[in-house]
């Protein structure tokens, strides 16, 4: 997983926050992984009143748990070549930054 996540960087790309690096993953307090800036995610949390979850929602590991997804989720985990096709294929399938949702009517007034 962690080379599927080190070409792929959806998370970091669609950050409207920017919190998520782009860098290599670093050795913070002896546990090798990503530093995502804690205070631009929640800030960006407080000024939209909730949560934002763009990082989630791109992710190709937090697609359904179905057979298709667990398939590729298995390829990924096997073969290197596999996680290169997995991702184009990701990025043609869902694209690198989540759907813009349209404003509901409720929302818009009369």
């Amino acid at each position: 997983m962690i080379d599927f996540c080190i070409k792929c960087k959806k998370c970091a790309g669609s950050c409207p926050s920017q919190a998520i690096s782009f860098s290599d993953r670093e050795n913070i307090g002896g546990a090798v992984r990503w530093q995502i800036n804690q205070e631009a995610c929640f800030g960006l949390w407080a000024s939209l009143g909730t949560d934002c979850g763009r990082c989630i929602s791109v992710c190709p590991f937090s697609h359904p748990d179905n057979i298709l997804h667990n398939t590729v989720r298995a390829g990924i985990k096997n073969s290197s070549v596999f996680r290169l096709a997995a991702l184009k294929l990701d990025d043609a399938f869902y694209g690198r930054k989540p759907a813009v949702a349209d404003m509901p009517e409720w929302l818009i007034g009369s």
